[in-house]
C-alpha cells in the first residue's frame, strides 16, 4: 500500500491498528504503543519526513530538544523492541489478521502487508505454497513433511545436505526453504542459504534448536526471512512462514514497479564503454579441432549470426592460434570457457575482447558451446604491458561473468515468454541483481582508474583529521549497526586531496568494520607516528586478520581472501594504495589470524604552502621536501 492511502486502505491499516495496539502484548508496554501509533498516524498523513530519529526521541520518547541520536540510542533500541514484539504477535495472536504492519530494519516508516498480497483469487483457490524442507534428520523431515501437508501447503522435496539443497532449488525452485543450519554434509545451513537467496532469490526460514549469540550473528548475515527454534509450535511455524511469502511476495511487487527507465540507465552505464555479443553453437563432431567442431544455429534467439568462423577471422591473427585451441580443449572436456585476446578495432588500432562461456548438453543428447564476448571501446594502451594489461581484463571478466551468464539466460527466459501477459516476475529480480552486482564492480574500477587519472583533483593543506571526520561521517549507519568503537589521536596537517584521503580512512576503517569477529564488538585504533621526512599513519582493527603470507596479495586488484561469503569486488585495498602511491608514500599491512590487522601508511611531510602547478599531489610534495 501506499503511504497516503485510499479510505478504503486507510480504513483497513486504522482497524489493524486498533487490534495490535489492544492486544495483550502491547497494552503491556504504553512506550510501544505510542511509538507504533506515532509511525502508522504520520505515514497516513503523508509526513514520513517526521520519522526520523531526532523528531521521534523528543516527540515519542519525550527527550529534550535538540535531540542527538549519537548519543541517546533509546530510538533505534527501542525499534528493535518494536518489531521482535510485531514478530511475536503474528506469530501468535495475529495469525489470522488480514494485514501486517512491520517496519525494515534500519527504517521508521512502516510497510501495510496484505496478508493476500499479490493474487485476487479467494484462498482455497490458490495454488498451494511449495516447500523444500533441508533437515538431516530424517524423522524430524518426514513429521514437518506430514504437519506441513496438513496446512495445505505442499512439499517440494526434502534433502539431507546443503549441497543436495542447491541441486533441487535450482531444479524445482520452490516458493520457500525451511533450512536447519547444521546438515549432514561439509556444507552448513547457513552457506547453503547465502548461496540460494544469492542465485535464486529464495526466502529460507530456519528451522534449528540453537539460539547461542555465534549461530545468531552467522544467521543474521544471509539475510534470512524468519527463525523457529525446536521444538516449535505448529502454529508458530505456520504464522513465521506466512509472513515471509507475504514479505517476499512485496518485495517482488515493488520490484517489478520500478520504473523501466532505472533498470535501462543501469544497463547503459555498464556497457557505454564495450559490447557484449552471444556466440550459441551446436557440436556437430567434438574429434575435429574448432571451429570445423561446431556449427551456427538455424534460429539464433539471441546470440550473433555470425558463423564460427567468421567469429574466429575477427580475432587478431597473433591470437587465433591460442583461441583455437581453448575452444577445442573446452569442447573436447567439456569445460568452461574463459580467455582474453586481441580484435582489430575500427581506427585500425586493437581493442581486447574477453570471451566466457562452456559447453552443455540437453536431455535429448544435443550439445551445445555458448557464451559472451565483451570487446572494449578502448585500445590497447602502449603505456602498459601486454601481461599486466591481459591480468586486469581476465580478472575483471571473471568478476563479470556470473552477472552476465544470469542476465544472458534470463533474457532468453523473458524472450520465450514475451507473449505472456506476466511473465517477467522472477527474472526481471534477477536481471536487476546481476547489474547491481556490475554497477558495484564499474563503480569501483572507476574509483581505481580515477586516482592516477584526475591531474585537476583540488590538492591542498588540510588537517588530516578533517579527511578522517569525512570518512566517519560517511560510515556513519554502518559504524552504529556494528557498534564499532573507533578512538584516534590528533593527525598532523598535510598537503593533498582531501576526498582521496577521505576514502583512503573510509575504505579501511570498513574492512575493519566487514571483517570483524561475529563474538567480538569491533575496535580500531588510528595512530600517527612522527619521522624525519613523514608521518606514519596506522589504523589497526580487532578483527578476524588473515595470513601475513598475504600482506602483500591483498592489495593487487581483485585479490580476495574470502570467496563471495562477504560483498565486495577486490579492490577497496587495490585503491587505497593508489591513492598513498599518488600522495608519495607507501602503504602495507601486518596480521594475526584471529586479532585482528594493523594497516600503515606514509604521507610526506611538507612546511609552507606550494605555488600553484600542474603536477601531481607526489609530485608537488616531494619538490617542496626538496
Amino acid at each position: 500500500m501506499i503511504a497516503t492511502a485510499a479510505v478504503s486502505e486507510r480504513r483497513a491499516i486504522e482497524t489493524q491498528l486498533r487490534r495490535v495496539l489492544t492486544s495483550d502484548l502491547f497494552t503491556k508496554s504504553p512506550q510501544l504503543c505510542r511509538f507504533l501509533r506515532f509511525c502508522v498516524e504520520q505515514t497516513l498523513l503523508g509526513r514520513q519526513t517526521n520519522l526520523k530519529e531526532q523528531i521521534l526521541g523528543t516527540e515519542v520518547f519525550r527527550r529534550h530538544s535538540p535531540f542527538d541520536p549519537r548519543l541517546d540510542p533509546i530510538v533505534r533500541v527501542e525499534a528493535r523492541r518494536l518489531r521482535s514484539k510485531l514478530d511475536e504477535y503474528y506469530t501468535t495472536q495475529g495469525m489470522a489478521d488480514p494485514l501486517i504492519i512491520s517496519f525494515p530494519r534500519g527504517e521508521y516508516i512502516p510497510r501495510f502487508i496484505p496478508v493476500a498480497a499479490g493474487s485476487d483469487k479467494p484462498a482455497s483457490q490458490r495454488a498451494p505454497v511449495n516447500i523444500l524442507i533441508v533437515e538431516d534428520e530424517s524423522i524430524v523431515a518426514r513429521d514437518l513433511e506430514n504437519r506441513l501437508r496438513g496446512l495445505g501447503y505442499s512439499i517440494s522435496g526434502s534433502a539431507s545436505t546443503g549441497e543436495a539443497a542447491l541441486e533441487h532449488v535450482e531444479r524445482a525452485r520452490p516458493d520457500l526453504v525451511l533450512m536447519d543450519i547444521v546438515l549432514a554434509g561439509p556444507m552448513r545451513g547457513t552457506e547453503a542459504a547465502r548461496r540460494i537467496w544469492d542465485r535464486w532469490r529464495v526466502p529460507v526460514v530456519y528451522l534449528t534448536a540453537f539460539s547461542d549469540a555465534i549461530v545468531l550473528e552467522d544467521i543474521k548475515g544471509s539475510e534470512p526471512y524468519g527463525y523457529i527454534l525446536k521444538p516449535f509450535d505448529i502454529k508458530q511455524l505456520h504464522g513465521v512462514l506466512q509472513i515471509a511469502l507475504s514479505r517476499r511476495a512485496k518485495e517482488a511487487a515493488a520490484t517489478l514497479k520500478a520504473p523501466n527507465q532505472t533498470k535501462r540507465e543501469a544497463l547503459l552505464s555498464i556497457l557505454k564503454n564495450g559490447r557484449i555479443t552471444a556466440w550459441d553453437w551446436k557440436v556437430t563432431d567434438a574429434s575435429l579441432p574448432w571451429p570445423q567442431s561446431v556449427e551456427r544455429l538455424s534460429h539464433p534467439v539471441l546470440s550473433s549470426d555470425e558463423t564460427p568462423l567468421q567469429f574466429l577471422d575477427k580475432i587478431d591473427p597473433l591470437h587465433r592460434d591460442r583461441v583455437r585451441e581453448v575452444f577445442t580443449q573446452a569442447i573436447r572436456e567439456r569445460r568452461s570457457i574463459e580467455l582474453t585476446y586481441w580484435k582489430p578495432a575500427e581506427s585500425g588500432a586493437r581493442c581486447w575482447a574477453i570471451a566466457m562461456g562452456g559447453v552443455t548438453s540437453s536431455a535429448t543428447g544435443e550439445i551445445r558451446c555458448n557464451g559472451l564476448e565483451i570487446t572494449t571501446s578502448e585500445t590497447v594502451p602502449q603505456e602498459r604491458s601486454r601481461e599486466e594489461f591481459e591480468q586486469f581484463i581476465l580478472a575483471a571478466g571473471h568478476d563479470l561473468q556470473e552477472p552476465l551468464r544470469s542476465i544472458k539466460a534470463l533474457t532468453q527466459l523473458v524472450a520465450r515468454r514475451h507473449h505472456e501477459a506476466d511473465a517477467s516476475d522472477d527474472a526481471l529480480i534477477h536481471i536487476e541483481s546481476g547489474v547491481d552486482q556490475m554497477n558495484a564492480l564499474v563503480s569501483d574500477l572507476l574509483s581505481y582508474t580515477r586516482v592516477s587519472q584526475d591531474r585537476d583533483a583540488p590538492a591542498e593543506f588540510f588537517a588530516l583529521d578533517a579527511a578522517l571526520n569525512l570518512a566517519l561521517s560517511n560510515l556513519q549507519f554502518a559504524l552504529e549497526q556494528s557498534d564499532c568503537r573507533i578512538t584516534q589521536q590528533p593527525l598532523p596537517r598535510v598537503f593533498g586531496v582531501k576526498s582521496q584521503l577521505a576514502q583512503l580512512f573510509q575504505n579501511l576503517i570498513s574492512n575493519g568494520i566487514k571483517y570483524r569477529r561475529p563474538e567480538v564488538t569491533p575496535y580500531i585504533e588510528i595512530s600517527c607516528s612522527e619521522d624525519k621526512d613523514q608521518w606514519s599513519i596506522s589504523v589497526r582493527d580487532n578483527g578476524t586478520g588473515f595470513d601475513a603470507a598475504m600482506a602483500d596479495y591483498i592489495f593487487e586488484p581483485f585479490k580476495r581472501l574470502h570467496g563471495r561469503d562477504i560483498g565486495g569486488t577486490g579492490l577497496g585495498l587495490a585503491i587505497c594504495r593508489r591513492i598513498v602511491e599518488c600522495h608519495g608514500g607507501r602503504i602495507w599491512a601486518k596480521s594475526v589470524i584471529g586479532e585482528g590487522s594493523v594497516f600503515h601508511f606514509t604521507l610526506l611531510k611538507v612546511q609552507q604552502l606550494p605555488e600553484p602547478s600542474s603536477l601531481r599531489p607526489a609530485q608537488r610534495s616531494a619538490q617542496i621536501s626538496a
